[in-house]
């Protein structure tokens, strides 16, 4: 469950960020976040491969990834690092998300020749 540990390390991460402002209370739906997330791995998968052939166009392009990931689903960062946070808390919603990326992925898998 390589997805697990990476959607843990995202908690850790953003979990370490100072906290946000009492006017920013967005939470990201579960089916929008549910893509975000795919996007998300999919993302770090490509990063992954490419990382050993040259790392820094490799960290270039995850960024440039993560950019159109958040504005392809109009999310701002904080509003995702919040998305986490909520989500996190709530482990079933969570478990849930996350059955939803695994089945997406696995469909994807199965259309390609």
């Amino acid at each position: 469950m390589n997805y697990l540990y990476i959607f843990y390390i995202l908690i850790f991460l953003f979990g370490c960020q100072t906290e946000q402002s009492k006017n920013d209370k967005i939470i990201i739906g579960k089916q929008n976040f549910t893509h975000i997330i795919k996007a998300i791995h999919l993302a770090e998968a490509k990063y992954e491969i490419n990382k050993n052939k040259n790392i820094d166009a490799a960290k270039n392009l995850l960024k440039i990834e993560y950019d159109s990931i958040f504005k392809s689903y109009s999310v701002e960062v904080n509003d995702f690092e919040r998305s986490i946070k909520h989500y996190s808390t709530k482990t079933n919603e969570l478990d849930e998300i996350y059955e939803n990326v695994l089945e997406e992925l696995i469909k994807d898998k199965n259309k390609l020749p």
